[in-house]
């Protein structure tokens, strides 16, 4: 089964993953192509990029530093777990 929900501009990775399983990524080798880039992309131009404030683009700035693979299998998290508030 697949669930669709829509973006959450609240999260929290406090919480465990409630049962749901982890699963890898299906395309490694582009996710890192698509990070390395973003990793280039100051606070400020993803705030240009995603149209969003300058808190949540220092935020995003700040994720997609710490983004590494393989991913650590500690601070993974299932997506629906980490939602937060209206989605």
């Amino acid at each position: 089964m697949h669930i669709v929900i829509s973006p959450s501009k609240a999260l929290d990775f406090s919480t465990d993953n409630r049962g749901f399983k982890i699963t890898e990524l299906m395309f490694p080798v582009e996710a890192q192509r698509i990070m390395s880039s973003l990793k280039r992309v100051t606070p400020e131009g993803l705030e240009e990029l995603m149209k969003i404030s300058s808190s949540l683009a220092m935020l995003n700035y700040q994720r997609n530093q710490e983004w590494q693979y393989p991913l650590n299998a500690g601070a993974v998290k299932a997506a629906v777990t980490a939602f937060h508030g209206d989605v």
